[in-house]
């Protein structure tokens, strides 16, 4: 960039450590980053235009900005999108500035969507979250469609029968069509297919005493809410509906009522 023969005078330029350089022009001192001295060439005695003063200033900026999003990016691997929201913040809402040092990061390797990616799925992976939820994640992180759909994601049944004794501790007290109910919703808000959660859902294995306990409290529940609009037979066929509905045998209603009678 021309100086020209008019301006003030550039008094000193020194090196600072991590690739850094303070330049004085006049009254006023500007740190400038390595890319930002190649640009404006700056040496002693040199003379500045007022046009490229303001260069100064803004290759300043970017700096800073720069600065910062070398330092995000080296703490930990960030999706581009979530770069570009943290660098706009940083510019106080300059776009342009923000897209221009996203683009220096991805030049340097210190933004890089696909490693993002791959990182982004085995972390999660390792955790138990399925393919699905997974590349849901990612689409929430920003990642394209493209590298999203490059990703070799595989259904891991170990994962989730790993899930079982937590499931089974959860829902063993419930009736068989409950709990793999809820099982399967468990599952697939892991990210599981409904396919794998439901053929794991099916061997969460009954807690036999605690599913006594469970129908017993449903059964006292069902007949506190109705006893106030029914009475008799039709109480005892409403009460037996709400316990059906939720899994209950008839067997297992009629010895709750049975016991249920005996305890009045």
């Amino acid at each position: 960039m021309p100086s020209g023969r008019t301006g003030e005078e550039i008094i000193s330029v020194s090196r600072l450590k991590g690739g850094k350089f303070r330049v004085k022009i006049g009254a006023e001192s500007f740190l400038l980053v390595e890319r930002a001295y190649v640009e404006l060439m700056p040496y002693k005695g040199k003379k500045v235009a007022p046009e490229e003063k303001a260069r100064y200033r803004e290759l300043e900026k970017e700096g800073r900005i720069l600065a910062f999003g070398e330092g995000l990016a080296l703490r930990r691997r960030l999706s581009p999108m979530k770069a570009y929201r943290a660098l706009l913040k940083k510019a106080e809402g300059n776009k342009a500035l923000a897209l221009k040092v996203q683009g220096i990061l991805k030049e340097e390797g210190l933004l890089d969507e696909r490693a993002f990616a791959e990182e982004y799925a085995e972390e999660h992976a390792f955790r138990g979250i399925g393919p699905r939820r997974i590349l849901e994640g990612l689409a929430e992180e920003g990642v394209s469609r493209e590298t999203r759909a490059a990703l070799s994601l595989k259904e891991d049944e170990e994962k989730a029968r790993g899930y079982l004794p937590l499931l089974e501790r959860k829902f063993g007290s419930l009736p068989k069509r409950e709990r793999v109910e809820k099982g399967v919703g468990f599952l697939v808000r892991k990210g599981f297919s409904e396919g794998l959660s439901r053929k794991v859902s099916a061997e969460i294995r009954e807690n036999r005493e605690e599913r006594k306990e469970y129908l017993k409290s449903s059964f006292l529940k069902a007949r506190s809410r109705l006893e106030a609009r029914y009475n008799g037979v039709e109480l005892r066929s409403r009460v037996r509906l709400a316990l059906l509905g939720k899994g209950f045998s008839l067997q297992e209603i009629e010895e709750e009522e049975r016991f249920h009678e005996q305890d009045r």
